[in-house]
């Protein structure tokens, strides 16, 4: 398989949602939704949205005849966990957000994960941003009122890709 970001962002998507993810729960124990890019209207509580953003600075070509270029993706995915009830609730859904982070930096350790089948040369998780606030749901008629606490994680996922 030659190397790409499409293949993978591709392969991201699938290991996240038929491996990595696969046998978690949210707190309204249905399984995590697993989405390439925004979930739309569908809302479990837990969500892990794929490719929310992707930066992709490429390198100068080489000087060989097969000129080739490395490209440095860095792949955002956003973990998105609420729980409901009030302040009380933060912690837990602080805790559900750092262990499905957690889930996905563990998958990298393992030889031949990195390269997410041949889809890259290697990829880890980079970076992560952790944002806590209340959670609204909109009422049929009338102002939002407040449902749950939630704990929104952005990781960021960085491949070498050569091609």
């Amino acid at each position: 398989m030659a190397q790409s970001i499409g293949a993978t962002v591709d392969n991201l998507f699938t290991t996240c949602r038929d491996t990595i993810f696969a046998a978690s729960k949210g707190a309204d124990n249905m399984p995590v939704f697993v989405c390439l890019g925004e979930p739309g209207q569908y809302a479990p509580a837990t969500i892990i949205a794929i490719a929310t953003d992707v930066r992709m600075p490429i390198t100068r070509p080489t000087a060989g005849t097969g000129r080739s270029r490395e490209i440095q993706a860095d792949i955002d995915i956003v973990i998105s966990a609420l729980v409901p009830g009030g302040p009380e609730a933060q912690q837990t859904a602080i805790d559900a957000a750092l262990q499905l982070q957690g889930l996905l930096e563990t998958y990298f350790r393992t030889s031949p994960n990195e390269t997410l089948g041949g889809a890259c040369r290697e990829a880890f998780v980079s970076t992560a941003q952790l944002q806590s606030y209340i959670g609204y749901q909109q009422a049929s008629q009338g102002e939002p009122y407040p449902i749950g606490r939630v704990a929104a994680n952005t990781v960021t996922v960085t491949a070498h890709i050569r091609y």
